[in-house]
């Protein structure tokens, strides 16, 4: 199965007649995505932490395979000291009716 992102960033843009006066796009796929803020700094962060994704993520379809999904949710189900996390069940009694 290929896989590919097609994810492009522009540089923040200053709007000064609005309220939330910073903007930053991208596009997935070619589909424009667009989020506005107040401060420089949120903008930044924001902007920041969407490359980080893009750059270390897998493609969605990537979890159509079997081994790549039980992996990543092996991974996630794990504590920051990798021990397992505890699995929380509510089991209802069932009312007869």
């Amino acid at each position: 199965m290929a896989m590919s992102h097609d994810v492009r960033f522009w540089d923040t843009r200053e709007r000064p007649d609005r309220r939330k006066s910073l903007q930053i796009r991208w596009t997935v796929n070619g589909r424009e995505k667009s989020e506005s803020f107040i401060a420089f700094a949120l903008a930044h962060g924001r902007r920041a932490k969407l490359m980080t994704a893009a750059r270390n993520s897998l493609p969605v379809s990537a979890l159509a395979e079997a081994d790549v999904l039980r992996r990543d949710l092996d991974a996630m189900s794990r504590k920051l000291d990798g021990k397992a996390a505890a699995v929380h069940e509510r089991v209802a009694a069932r009312q007869p009716g």
